[in-house]
């Protein structure tokens, strides 16, 4: 597999293989193999432009502005489809779908993180950071949804009270 200029996401199944975003086109996944590493390609397909069509298999679909990505504890995959301003899931079995919001739009999300069963984006056109719940209902994390840096002035406030700036990242901790 060719690997592009721009790699936008990495995550690590439980399983230990590597999965990261690759040309925003794709997404591939590094697995050990009997002790020899091995490239797939598992999200994206490069003849043509077909449109990504939910139930689709995700090898069969073309999609463009892939940014951050997460999976779950049941190993399945989450995208950040940005140009589209939604969230895609991958099943363990390849499948494609749209992960539905009940309360809420997003715009160009671009970082993801899983934690305690709740996907977390940067909802970086939003300049918002977000909790989505297994429910489908989204939580405020952070941010006004005015662009804004955050200021020394700001230490201490409340996470919901104060502007942001695209953001482009997102790590959880464990605890």
């Amino acid at each position: 597999a060719r690997i592009g200029p721009t790699l936008a996401g990495i995550a690590i199944d439980s399983e230990g293989s590597l999965y990261f975003t690759d040309d925003l086109k794709y997404i591939r996944k590094v697995y050990d193999d009997h002790g020899v590493r091995r490239i797939k390609t598992v999200v994206g397909y490069n003849m043509g432009t077909t449109p990504a069509i939910v139930g689709a298999l995700a090898t069969k679909v073309s999609l463009d502005k892939l940014r951050g990505i997460a999976i779950d504890r049941l190993d399945n995959l989450y995208i950040a489809d940005s140009l589209n301003h939604r969230i895609l899931k991958v099943t363990t079995s390849g499948v494609l779908s749209v992960v539905p919001i009940n309360n809420g739009t997003l715009k160009e999300p671009y970082a993801l993180a899983w934690h305690n069963g709740n996907l977390y984006i940067a909802d970086a056109g939003n300049h918002q950071v977000r909790k989505l719940h297994p429910n489908g209902n989204i939580e405020l994390v952070a941010g006004t949804g005015t662009q804004g840096l955050l200021a020394d002035t700001d230490e201490g406030k409340p996470a919901t009270s104060v502007n942001l700036k695209y953001p482009h990242a997102l790590a959880v901790s464990r605890s």
